[in-house]
């Protein structure tokens, strides 16, 4: 992470906006219904930012691992992914300004996704457009002693999800249910009035955001393959990691019989939040992670 010597308006995700705002100008003057879709890169290696925008570390309140937290962890994370990341050999400097410049470049996307809102409130449209943002996923700034992604923590796996209507969605309306982003395209059909097809693996969110449910899955799952990686650190004694997350337990395992080590972390979300401490392995446990996998099988049948 760190500062160059450029000014806002000379990055990529400025100039991405450039472009949007230009398309969203010729979309409205042409008084039809529209869909546009942005992708912003950032935030996302190369980590750098104008001056201006490097946020002071002082301000980013995240957790730094103990060493019996790091004990704990499963032995792929401890081995493999150290390696992947090098995230313990940082200075807490080094760390300040990492964490500093990847909240920077979220800012100046926030500053272009505002640029693209005025727009439409200054058309008066903006009641009746749909403003959806989400993103593929988290990130990690040294919780855990780790960086970047290929785990399968809540700072990775967790991803925003905004969606703003004001004719057709409650305001200020926040859902705390756990829900999945193979979600996201059947609720954009549904509130654009759109039949959504049953092989669509997802369902529409609308019941959940009308209020009407108020609970949507037993469970939310994630995988990655790393036997698949480019690295070559990641795929050795490793293979396919899945992850099961109820609204009080989660699973993080090799659900792979090229891996002889399930090498399991288990955490309570309720007592802990965090995920700073694994339960896995410990005989009080066993019925919980028997649950869970058979969640997992579950699921990975299609059932």
């Amino acid at each position: 992470g760190g500062t160059v010597p450029l000014a806002p308006e000379e990055l990529t995700s400025a100039r991405i906006g450039d472009l949007a705002l230009e398309r969203l100008r010729q979309l409205l003057e042409a008084d039809q219904p529209f869909f546009l879709r942005v992708s912003f890169h950032a935030p996302h290696v190369p980590c750098l930012v104008p001056k201006d925008y490097l946020i002071d570390p002082s301000r980013i309140d995240l957790p730094t691992p103990t060493d019996e937290e790091l004990a704990g962890k499963p032995r792929f994370e401890r081995e493999q992914l150290r390696i992947y990341t090098g995230g313990l050999d940082l200075s807490p400097e080094q760390i300040g300004i990492a964490r500093g410049t990847y909240y920077g470049m979220v800012s100046l996307v926030d500053v272009q996704v505002g640029r693209l809102v005025e727009c439409l409130r200054k058309a008066g449209v903006l009641d009746h457009t749909i403003v959806a943002i989400n993103s593929d996923q988290g990130w990690q700034l040294g919780e855990h002693g780790l960086w970047k992604k290929r785990v399968l923590y809540d700072d990775n796996v967790k991803a925003p999800l905004v969606l703003s209507a004001p004719a057709l969605l409650p305001q200020g309306k926040v859902i705390d249910e756990p829900v999945e982003m193979i979600d996201f395209i059947p609720t954009l059909m549904d509130l654009s009035g759109l039949p959504v097809p049953e092989t669509i693996a997802g369902r529409s969110l609308m019941p959940l955001i009308r209020g009407g449910v108020t609970r949507w899955r037993e469970a939310c799952f994630c995988e990655i393959d790393h036997s698949m990686s480019m690295y070559d650190e990641l795929r050795e004694r490793s293979g396919r990691r899945v992850m099961v997350r109820t609204r009080e337990w989660k699973l993080d395992w090799f659900m792979d019989e090229r891996v002889a080590d399930k090498d399991g972390a288990l955490y309570n979300l309720q007592r802990d939040p965090g995920e700073r401490v694994n339960l896995y392995g410990r005989r009080e446990y066993a019925d919980v992670v028997e649950y869970l996998e058979g969640l997992c099988r579950q699921w990975d049948r299609g059932t």
